[in-house]
């Protein structure tokens, strides 16, 4: 227990992690590079860690994949399988290309590429594209819209996010930006992608996921989503749907992006779970620094309007144990024993309820739906707080919808929650660190619902 070392949840062997970089699918394997110190639990010089596989809950550790050189730390960036070879890089077969910022005495975006998808080689023409003069140019996420031959790039630039194209991932021009939301507090915006879901009537749209870093007392890192149209190299926000949602009202759940070429069209993000306000001083072992739960985005709606919604990837049911079902629990004995450090919780109530995870430490994480509508993860007794004042110890969001039945699905390991309420129209992760484990879990109102072990 104390090292905190989730089961199902991706971290590092060992060192710092943050940002998800470079996912992509080829051949039955999905690859997950992420910014990675592998000397020290803090973070230092950026590399690009390394792992794959075949179902985004099992990880094969691989070598690091990019590691500074004398243009500079490797920052965030994305990774495509460049089908048809454009970037004429290749030999034999389509190469694996990785583009990265450069972080030295100014940002630049580089490129590296590989023919087996392990080992990695700079393309000798780099920078690919270089910084304009500002101080923040970083993090592309380069994609391809369905039925076009050019390659898309979403940078984040400051205040902005340009757009770029380009025929051969090597050289690119650019396109439109869009500024930061005015109704989005100061701050560097990060980590962009762009992507189309379909809405429930079948209309085609496009989603802008932002992360932003501001100051701790608002709210340190979060990520926010802007639903639109992407056309011609330009995104244009919704203006009946302009106003920015955040996608996760939880403290613990920053640089989401989204996995390029998945098979059967499914949109698969992965995020890191910390907050910079804090990510350096939580108190975990060898490792520090771990991803969510890979999430499934889908568009839903509620209260009239579209909405972003998140669900837990379909292969985590294939870890589920044995369970036990509590609506059939009289109230005096709602209390049901906890099948390890990790489990799932699956909920619906027809009023506000309460979750209250307990230990014989004296420790509490609450989690439910209060009297006034609000959402909230109470962490404030649930174990080690004292390590940053700004481990925010109440998460709270006002509900979005009014007319449904109130359903709740909460994942659990070790250290890391996540609650997906209503469908998943809105999400709160966060991180606690019980002193000991949780072994019991307490309901009140008139919630049903089952628990299950998962099995890591």
């Amino acid at each position: 227990m104390a090292t905190y070392r989730p089961k199902l949840h991706f971290t590092a062997k060992k060192g710092w992690i943050n940002d998800p970089n470079g996912l992509v699918y080829r051949d039955g394997w999905y690859h997950l590079f992420y910014q990675h110190h592998p000397r020290s639990t803090l973070w230092g010089p950026m590399h690009w860690g390394h792992a794959i596989s075949r179902d985004l809950l099992r990880w094969r550790h691989l070598p690091v994949a990019l590691k500074p050189n004398d243009q500079g730390m490797a920052f965030s960036g994305s990774a495509v399988v460049d089908v048809g070879n454009t970037s004429h890089l290749g030999s034999g077969r389509d190469p694996m290309v990785l583009c990265y910022t450069q972080h030295g005495s100014v940002e630049q975006q580089g490129l590296y590429w590989s023919s087996d998808g392990i080992f990695f080689r700079p393309y000798p023409g780099n920078p690919i594209l270089e910084n304009p003069g500002i101080p923040d140019f970083r993090d592309p996420k380069v994609f391809r819209v369905e039925g076009e031959t050019l390659w898309r790039m979403a940078l984040a630039a400051g205040d902005r996010i340009c757009f770029y194209q380009s025929e051969n991932l090597r050289g690119w021009e650019k396109t439109g930006e869009i500024l930061r939301p005015g109704t989005v507090p100061s701050g560097v915006l990060e980590c962009p992608d762009v992507f189309p879901l379909m809405a429930p009537d079948g209309k085609a749209c496009w989603i802008l996921l932002c992360s932003i870093s501001m100051a701790p007392a608002q709210g340190g890192s979060r990520t926010l989503y802007l639903i639109g149209d992407f056309s011609e190299g330009q995104f244009v926000a919704d203006p009946q749907l302009q106003a920015s949602i955040w996608l996760d009202e939880g403290a613990d759940c920053y640089a989401g992006v989204t996995y390029n070429q998945a098979p059967s069209g499914r949109r698969i993000m992965m995020a890191w779970q910390s907050n910079w306000a804090y990510a350096d001083k939580t108190p975990t072992g060898p490792y520090r620094g771990t991803m969510c739960v890979p999430r499934e985005l889908r568009l839903a709606r509620a209260k009239g309007r579209l909405v972003l919604a998140q669900r837990p990837i379909e292969e985590l049911k294939r870890f589920r144990g044995p369970f036990i079902t509590f609506d059939t629990l009289p109230e005096r004995e709602r209390a049901v024993a906890l099948p390890g450090e990790c489990f799932e919780i699956t909920l619906n109530s027809d009023t506000p309820y309460a979750c209250r995870f307990e230990n014989d430490s004296g420790d509490c994480l609450a989690v439910g739906l209060d009297e006034d509508g609000q959402y909230y993860v109470d962490r404030s007794r649930a174990g080690q707080v004292a390590f940053s004042p700004h481990f925010y110890p109440r998460l709270v969001c006002k509900r979005l919808t009014e007319d449904e039945e109130l359903t709740m699905r909460l994942i659990f390991d070790t250290q890391t929650v996540e609650a997906f309420f209503d469908g998943g129209r809105q999400v709160m992760s966060a991180q606690v660190f019980p002193k000991t484990p949780f072994t019991r879990v307490r309901f009140t109102g008139a919630a049903q619902g089952t628990v299950y072990q998962l099995k890591g």
